[in-house]
């Protein structure tokens, strides 16, 4: 005849086994969405560079570009396109802002492929306004009129000599 055993430590180990089982599966789940999280920070960083390099290239290729020759009548703080260009499958455009008589800033906005965004990016220009310049009297080198002639000496005038 068989007796019954009424210990307490009877089953204990088929609730532990239960205990790890739930813990290993919330673990793995932790897991699983940290993977998902980092995956769509991945894609987002990649459509951020994308942008960005679309936004270089724009402005690149507005130092190349050949430019209106209205450039002398634009205003300042005038907006001047200089062109919307692919990039693969991205998307650039340029843009010229007056900012005064011969500075300009070039502005390239470049957008990834499928976004409705786009990124800024901006560099400053100089580009030499020769009709400005010669109506002003300015030229880019003046001689000193006030120099002497090669081969003279020059000093400073001497204190007068006390007595």
């Amino acid at each position: 005849m068989a007796v019954a055993d009424s210990s307490p430590k009877r089953g204990a180990a088929l609730g532990m086994v239960v205990l790890v089982l739930v813990a290993l599966e919330l673990l793995a789940h932790g897991v699983l969405l940290l993977a998902r999280q980092e995956h769509a920070a991945a894609r987002a960083g990649l459509r951020v560079l994308q942008a960005r390099a679309a936004g270089e290239g724009a402005v690149a290729a507005a130092g190349n570009a050949t430019l209106p020759d209205t450039l002398e009548r634009v205003p300042v703080l005038g907006v001047v396109s200089v062109g919307r260009m692919a990039m693969g499958p991205h998307e650039g455009k340029a843009t010229l802002v007056r900012l005064d008589r011969e500075g300009w800033l070039v502005e390239g906005w470049g957008r990834a492929e499928g976004q409705g965004w786009w990124w800024r990016t901006a560099r400053l220009g100089w580009l030499m306004d020769p009709v400005a310049r010669g109506a002003a009297g300015t030229a880019l080198v003046t001689p000193d009129p006030v120099s002497p002639p090669p081969g003279t000496v020059t000093a400073p005038p001497f204190p007068p000599r006390a007595r």
